[in-house]
């Protein structure tokens, strides 16, 4: 709903949003469904999966926990007839579309179309091109070897990346030994080869173009939005200033798209998309964002004013935020509050230019129910 906001779209939602129907397509064990049941008691969520073992654990968990406004569905997404579920208010797929078949993805599709209610948001996360053009040849490799084992597929993906790091040691002009190098500190020995099962040794892996993806979505009417990653929606902090002057020249939605990820190292988009987009003016936009809450994720002491970004290293002015987390200290505030404090003296005047910084490095969240007692959140 923020990152709606943000880029001038109405959320749309047409209930309060502490009343909201949630579908998660591609559950896994069910974390990250329960934790949003749990601290949204008055949501119905849905969460799907495709493996038995997974729903089975997510439903134990759930009732161990007494979380009864969830529901754990095993299903192929394929052939899920939407008649047996409720219009959605939101979805989410997280780690879904770059790893399932086309039959799968078209499943998909239709359960948008048919049970995403009008004005209702999707959040789709994908791998993305062409940030992923360079890992086919190592995807290949490491599913082809890992075929050829005989163990557990984290014991043949193990293997298989051996393989890999072998031939790029000896020159294969295919594999990047500093990208390969690179993965191997990124997941300790005992996770990396269960990352390289889940992520490479699937026959449906396929990352895929932002303009493909918007085409399929576009069939179930959603029309793309914005990212859900907040600082990919402000260019002036993603991009140089001459790759920015030529995406702004850029008039066509998908192709300017298509110009940022040429620019942009990041493989992994994560998009929202809304089921009819209606535009709303800047200052009803800018209105909206003045009513939102904001709370530190981090102790005020530990607050960094430094980030790091694509284009370099960016700092945040001392004297205009440290008044900002001094004042954060104390609890939730409204925005419209903070950009009121007399430290400020008007030099924030617009709303976003205060959540790109704060929430865009996660040192701040959005607070759905400002006035709960922290007992009830």
């Amino acid at each position: 709903a923020l990152c709606c906001l943000l880029a001038g779209v109405a959320p749309g939602f047409s209930r309060p949003a502490e009343r909201l129907t949630y579908l998660e397509l591609g559950c896994g064990r069910g974390r990250g469904a329960l934790c949003l049941a749990a601290s949204n008691p008055e949501w119905r969520v849905i969460a799907v999966d495709f493996m038995p073992a997974h729903i089975a654990e997510a439903r134990e968990l759930a009732a161990a926990a007494r979380i009864g406004n969830i529901e754990f569905l095993e299903a192929d997404i394929a052939t899920l007839d939407p008649g047996t579920l409720p219009e959605i208010d939101v979805v989410s797929a997280h780690g879904l579309w770059s790893w399932v078949s086309e039959t799968v993805q078209a499943g998909v599709v239709r359960i948008l179309g048919a049970r995403l209610r009008p004005g209702g948001m999707l959040h789709l996360s994908y791998n993305a091109l062409p940030a992923w053009q360079k890992a086919f040849g190592f995807q290949r490799l490491l599913r082809t070897a890992g075929a050829l084992g005989h163990g557990g597929t984290d014991r043949n993906a193990a293997g298989a990346f051996d393989l890999a790091r072998k031939l790029a040691a000896a020159g294969a002009v295919h594999l990047d030994q500093n990208a390969l190098a690179a993965l191997s500190s990124q997941y300790p020995p005992d996770i990396l080869p269960e990352y390289l099962s889940h992520e490479y040794m699937n026959a449906h892996w396929r990352p895929t173009f932002h303009a493909d993806v918007a085409a399929s979505l576009a069939e179930a009417k959603l029309d793309y939005v914005a990212s859900a990653t907040v600082l990919e929606n402000f260019p002036e902090l993603m991009l140089a200033p001459e790759q920015r002057a030529i995406c702004d020249g850029i008039d066509g939605l998908a192709l300017r798209e298509l110009a940022k990820d040429l620019c942009l190292s990041r493989g992994l988009r994560h998009d929202i998309y809304v089921r009819g987009r209606r535009r709303i003016s800047d200052a009803d936009r800018d209105a909206a964002l003045r009513d939102l809450h904001l709370v530190l994720t981090r102790r005020p002491e530990e607050f960094r004013y430094e980030i790091s970004l694509p284009i370099g290293i960016a700092a945040m002015e001392r004297d205009l935020f440290e008044p900002l987390v001094s004042a954060l200290k104390q609890g939730p505030r409204r925005i419209g509050d903070l950009l009121s404090l007399p430290e400020l003296a008007g030099r924030l005047r617009q709303p976003a230019e205060l959540l790109v910084m704060l929430l865009g490095t996660s040192q701040a969240a959005i607070v759905a129910r400002p006035d709960a007692g922290v007992g009830e959140t």
